[in-house]
């Protein structure tokens, strides 16, 4: 929507897309409008909707999946919103500081349509919105206002709605909508990671919701976040207590445990939960990654890592990481930088990080090439704002091969 605020950062981000996606085609062969024409050639489009609460635009590609587009009419014109929900609550902004309330109204009434519903029994669950706003509900303008602010503030850009949603969550709301305003602010802080406003979200999602999974759940990764690793076993315990069954809690105490020193009592855990079937792709990584912080790599710890990038797995850059390190340690060197090219393109941001270092210096030892080993060692330093990760972090392995690879050199002498 040309005239709505659109940050910097989106317009960007749109940019990049763009660009990714004309370079593709021209190495096809194939200019933009030639290939745009074959596109909708091959697609199904349906069209829901009408001129005055908009259109839902719907293109199912043979093969593909379908694409959902969002589109409204602007006087005499047709104009694309969007193809995301909080592109919804930017348009219902928009209007709204225009002092149109009436289709601010009606944008949020087609928010509330294409968003998730909540789950039966979990408070938390769904999206931010509903506890916020019904359909055709004659809202006020703050009313409006709280509600588009809620979705945006989940985004990490959206820093005036994330500021919007903080100062919110010291209000006098009811305690429906305050908690749908702390679950924004927790979801934004955790993306932010601003630790103050977590812990703050999080304490009051505790309070009004004790026994709901989603708020232990975050109050969990606040305390990992943080740092405060008893805290957050005995959140941990308490929540499996309360919830036996639920795989979240059990898959994320042996880390927990880990970070406290119990490493053997966390390998037995995740080892049991593997043997019974329950473990996730996340506990195969962090168990290859364990063993190869200890040097114990073996046939078993190169399943863990493959194990580790299947279901889930199939997406997670740290897991193509961890197994692309596993194979640099077993001398697979060319599989190795197979796996972390993939890793490489799984992120958003494009600089190397110490950890890719690290594993460059990897496989430089294992083809004998030292002084580059070295090299990248002493580019692997501690990713600002990242949690220490002591000595299972990248940089104290990188100093740990330094000092080998110097004593080696004196004794070479």
């Amino acid at each position: 929507m040309s005239e709505a605020n659109i940050t910097p950062a989106q317009v960007k981000k749109a940019n990049k897309e763009q660009r990714k996606v004309i370079s593709g085609l021209s190495k096809q062969g194939l200019s933009v409008p030639v290939m745009i024409d074959i596109t909708m050639s091959l697609s199904d489009v349906t069209v829901d909707g009408d001129d005055l609460k908009g259109y839902v635009v719907q293109a199912q590609l043979q093969g593909q999946g379908s694409s959902k587009f969002y589109v409204a009419r602007f006087g005499n014109t047709y104009r694309l919103v969007g193809n995301e929900l909080t592109d919804l609550a930017r348009q219902a902004l928009w209007h709204l500081n225009r002092g149109e309330l009436a289709q601010a109204r009606i944008s949020l009434d087609r928010l509330l349509d294409e968003s998730r519903k909540p789950e039966d029994g979990e408070p938390l669950s769904g999206n931010v919105i509903r506890p916020l706003w019904e359909k055709g509900q004659q809202g006020t303008a703050e009313e409006i206002r709280l509600a588009s602010v809620c979705l945006l503030a989940t985004e990490k850009d959206e820093n005036q709605a994330y500021d919007a949603v903080r100062a919110a969550l010291s209000s006098n709301l009811p305690n429906i909508k305050l908690g749908s305003v702390a679950r924004s602010a927790a979801i934004g802080a955790a993306e932010r990671k601003d630790l103050l406003t977590l812990d703050q979200a999080t304490q009051r999602l505790i309070g009004m919701y004790p026994d709901s999974i989603a708020a232990q759940n975050r109050r969990i990764n606040y305390f990992v976040s943080s740092g405060k690793w008893q805290e957050a076993l005995e959140t941990a315990d308490s929540a499996i207590a309360k919830h036996p069954d639920e795989d979240r809690f059990q898959s994320i105490k042996p880390y927990i445990l880990t970070r406290l020193g119990r490493s053997a009592e966390s390998e037995s855990i995740t080892i049991d939960r593997i043997n019974r079937g329950k473990a996730g792709p996340g506990e195969y990584n962090n168990l290859a990654w364990r063993q190869v912080v200890q040097g114990k790599i073996d046939a078993q710890t190169l399943d863990y890592a493959r194990r580790a990038i299947q279901g889930t797995g199939a997406s997670s850059s740290a897991a193509h990481h961890t197994l692309a390190t596993v194979l640099a340690e077993s001398g697979r060197t060319a599989e190795a930088l197979e796996f972390l090219l993939k890793a490489l393109g799984m992120r958003d941001v494009e600089d190397p990080t110490g950890a890719d270092w690290y594993l460059l210096g990897r496989i430089a030892e294992q083809l004998g090439e030292t002084v580059a080993a070295e090299s990248y060692y002493r580019r692997v330093k501690p990713e600002p704002g990242e949690l220490d990760e002591g000595e299972s972090g990248c940089p104290a392995m990188a100093n740990q091969r330094l000092e080998i690879l110097k004593r080696s050199s004196k004794g070479q002498r």
